[in-house]
């Protein structure tokens, strides 16, 4: 853990819809509500919740789609 926060490797972490990260926003009681950490390069996430899951309306909503623009955006400034 000590190592993950010192090296800025905590992407993504659970939170309300405020943006604030408390224990009722952690629907599996991960350490520190974090729901996805990247390699020590930079170059590989790996994460927890399934944003593929809410990503088209068929399958119940949108909201995941948020994420793959996000890195779409992010990797695009590169």
């Amino acid at each position: 853990m000590d190592d993950l926060h010192r090296d800025n490797r905590v992407v993504f972490r659970y939170a309300t819809q405020a943006g604030e990260i408390l224990p009722s926003a952690n629907p599996n009681g991960s350490l520190d509500n974090i729901a996805g950490i990247c390699s020590a390069g930079g170059n590989v996430v790996g994460m927890m919740p399934h944003p593929e899951r809410s990503s088209e309306p068929a399958l119940g909503g949108t909201d995941g789609m948020k994420i793959f623009h996000s890195m779409v955006g992010a990797m695009a400034s590169r």
